[in-house]
C-alpha cells in the first residue's frame, strides 16, 4: 500500500455543475420555474469527481476505457461506480481510501474556514485576518434538552465563506473568481434559448489536493491529464509519494489550528461534506452552524452486449452537510453518531464524512 499526495491543477476556468444544470434532452418540466437559463458552477469538485479521475488514470493502458468488465480493469478500479445509496460495502480496486479535498499553494494547505469564525474579526498588524471563533454562548432549555445559542453572531455579516491556512491560521477570501459565458441554444433561437453559464477560476498558484491510499509504487512522480467537469476542462493530476500517516497528520494539524482557548465547549469540525442519512444528527447536537450541498450519484453502465458505456443519473438527491460546518455534540455523541450504516462507510472511503473533534480551550 502506498500513500500519495494527489494534486489537481485546472488549466483554466472550470465548471462543476452537479444539480446546477440546464434542462437535459427528454426532461419534462411542469412550468417555467424548471427552465434554467443562468447556472453557476461549484467552486470545489465533489469527492466523487476526484474518485472518477483517480479511477481513470488507474485503468490499464491497453484498451483504456474500452473494457471495464475485464479482470484487469476490475482489479484496478473496482466493478461499479460509487453509489451513495448502496447498503453493501463497495470496492474500488487499488484505491483504498481518499482524504477530504483541500487547497494547496506549494507546501501550504488551506481548508474551508469553520463556520463559527467571527466575521467581525479585524485585520491584524500584518494586514491579515486570522481564524477567530465566536465564543459568547448562552444556554436555553428546550423540549429536546439544553441547547446553545450565539450572542456574538452578526446576521448582517453571515457565516464564513473563506479558506484557512494550516500554516498560521490566516484567512484567504478571494481564491475563486467568476467567468461568465453567454450563448444561444442551437435548437432554440428565441429569447428562451439564451443562456448564461458561470465558470469558476481558481487563484494562480493554488490547486486542489487529496491524500490517497493506492496499491502500487508506480505512480510516484507521474503526471496525467484528465478532463473534468461539464466543460471537459483539462486538469493536470500529479502523484507524489507521501508518508503513510499523512491524512492523520493533516487532521492533527487542523485540530491544532482550530483549537482556541476562548471556546468553552468541545466542537466537531466537518473536514468534508457529510452524508447524514440514517443518523440522528440534530438530536445529538447542542448547537450547529451548517450549510448544505446537493449530491446525486451518477453510475457508469457497462454491458458486454453494448459497445461503449452509458452514464445513468441516480434517482435520489442527497442533501449533504457542507465542509466547514461546526457541530457542538452532546456528551458522548461525537464518536458514534455518524458511523451507523454501510452508506456512511462507503462515503468515508471516498472522502465524505470526515470529522475532527476540537477539544474545548484550556
Amino acid at each position: 500500500m502506498s500513500a500519495y499526495r494527489v494534486t489537481f491543477t485546472p488549466s483554466g476556468p472550470y465548471f462543476f455543475g452537479n444539480e446546477k444544470t440546464f434542462i437535459y434532452p427528454g426532461q419534462k418540466v411542469k412550468n417555467d420555474f424548471g427552465k434554467l437559463y443562468y447556472i453557476k458552477g461549484e467552486r470545489m469538485p465533489m469527492q466523487t469527481t476526484l474518485l472518477g479521475a483517480l479511477r481513470y488514470v488507474l485503468l490499464p493502458q491497453k484498451g483504456l476505457g474500452k473494457n471495464l468488465l475485464s479482470a484487469d480493469s476490475v482489479a484496478a478500479i473496482g466493478s461499479s461506480s460509487f453509489d451513495m445509496d448502496s447498503e453493501q460495502q463497495q470496492d474500488f480496486g487499488r484505491i483504498k481510501s481518499i482524504s477530504p479535498i483541500f487547497l494547496r499553494k506549494n507546501e501550504e494547505y488551506f481548508i474551508p474556514t469553520p463556520f463559527d469564525h467571527n466575521e467581525n474579526t479585524k485585520k491584524s498588524a500584518d494586514g491579515r485576518i486570522y481564524y477567530t471563533p465566536m465564543s459568547d454562548y448562552g444556554e436555553v432549555y428546550t423540549l429536546d434538552g439544553k441547547k446553545l445559542y450565539l450572542r456574538d453572531y452578526d446576521a448582517k455579516l453571515g457565516i464564513a465563506d473563506s479558506f484557512t491556512s494550516l500554516s498560521d491560521g490566516h484567512l484567504e477570501t478571494s481564491l475563486f473568481a467568476p467567468d461568465v459565458r453567454v450563448g444561444i441554444n442551437r435548437d432554440d433561437r428565441s429569447d428562451d434559448g439564451f443562456f448564461k453559464k458561470e465558470y469558476v477560476s481558481l487563484a494562480r498558484g493554488f490547486a486542489f489536493a487529496v491524500f490517497a491510499d493506492i496499491e502500487g509504487e508506480y505512480l510516484s512522480g507521474k503526471v496525467f491529464t484528465v478532463l473534468l467537469g461539464q466543460g471537459k476542462v483539462p486538469f493536470s493530476v500529479l502523484f507524489e509519494k507521501a508518508d503513510k500517516n499523512c491524512a492523520t497528520d493533516l487532521g492533527k494539524k487542523i485540530a491544532d489550528i482550530l483549537k482556541k482557548p476562548s471556546v468553552p465547549y468541545d466542537r466537531v469540525y466537518c473536514q468534508s461534506d457529510m452524508l447524514t442519512d440514517g443518523c440522528d444528527l440534530y438530536g445529538a447536537m447542542r448547537f450547529a452552524i451548517t450549510k448544505t450541498r446537493d449530491h446525486r450519484s451518477f453510475k457508469t453502465v457497462v454491458s458486454e452486449n453494448v459497445k461503449g458505456t452509458e452514464i445513468e443519473k441516480g434517482s435520489t438527491l442527497h442533501r449533504l452537510v457542507a465542509a466547514g460546518s461546526i457541530f457542538f455534540p452532546k456528551s458522548g455523541a461525537d464518536e458514534d453518531w455518524m458511523r451507523k450504516t454501510n452508506k456512511q462507510k462507503n462515503a468515508a472511503t471516498v472522502g465524505f464524512n470526515q470529522m475532527i473533534l476540537i477539544k474545548k480551550g484550556e
